[in-house]
């Protein structure tokens, strides 16, 4: 295992995937037929939990005299998205069961997932250079699309009579990205486990999450704004035409800008050197 631990550090330094995918391969076999043994009984003790757990509740845990109705809190209410997706989002625009706080609390972990990503994605399918992160582009790519996309939904809303809020659209937008946010350090794991030619299993667990989290947004659209889906799909297609026009205008605005303070500073500088 020495010999392909040396091999995989040397494949890294010189930036060689296809031959660090080929040593980490020989790598893995060496390590799961040295611990191939303590590896199953892990498997079957995690196969054997749920028929173990259950039983031993019901003998040795407290028995409750009533029962209670179980509701389910603002704080897990994101979670229940994930599994309900279709019947969560109409409750959400009638019950009333978004949180401003959880929502950022979202979008900070959405960025800080994506630093992690960028550094930790296995190196078979990693290829960012960690010297060369910018940590404005994965703002500007996480909370900065985000707020875009809150901004130029909600905007085309009020112009195709949406029933929706910014504080909902906020709201929603966030907590359409839980999926994501709860697969990604996952999809690093698996990442960091498979060769170059087991790929195929990785670009399939990342486009069902993409899948999820899109039809999550796709729901909660047309929950929020009660529209049909026909009309959920055109807001959806303005919206991004809004948010387009929205970063066009900001360049324009900044290289206005950037224009402008050239010239204020050249005439103070003439202005300067003449006095």
């Amino acid at each position: 295992m020495k010999q392909y631990d040396k091999a995989m550090d040397y494949y890294r330094q010189a930036e060689f995937h296809g031959s660090y995918s080929d040593a980490f391969y020989e790598y893995r076999t060496a390590f799961l037929r040295k611990h191939f043994a303590a590896m199953w009984l892990v498997i079957l003790v995690i196969i054997l939990l749920p028929f173990v757990i259950p039983p031993l509740k019901r003998r040795y845990g407290k028995k409750k005299a009533v029962q209670h109705v179980y509701e389910i809190s603002k704080n897990q209410y994101p979670f229940y998205l994930m599994v309900h997706p279709f019947k969560g989002w109409e409750e959400f625009k009638f019950d009333n069961r978004g949180s401003v706080a959880y929502a950022n609390s979202i979008v900070v972990l959405s960025f800080l997932l994506s630093i992690f990503e960028y550094q930790y994605t296995g190196f078979v399918f990693n290829g960012n250079r960690l010297d060369q992160m910018n940590i404005f582009v994965l703002l500007g790519s996480t909370a900065g699309v985000f707020v875009l996309w809150c901004i130029a939904n909600w905007a085309m809303s009020t112009l195709m009579d949406g029933k929706g809020t910014f504080r909902e659209v906020w709201i929603y937008t966030a907590y359409s990205r839980m999926t994501a946010v709860v697969w990604t350090i996952p999809i690093i794991i698996l990442s960091n486990v498979l060769t170059r030619d087991e790929g195929f299993f990785l670009n399939l667990a990342v486009y069902a999450v993409q899948g999820i989290t899109y039809l999550n947004l796709l729901l909660a659209v047309k929950a929020v704004h009660q529209y049909t889906m026909k009309k959920t799909v055109v807001s959806i297609l303005l919206t991004v035409v809004g948010i387009v026009l929205i970063v066009i205008i900001g360049l324009l605005f900044v290289s206005l800008f950037t224009q402008m303070w050239s010239f204020i500073t050249t005439v103070v500088r003439e202005i300067l050197m003449r006095m």
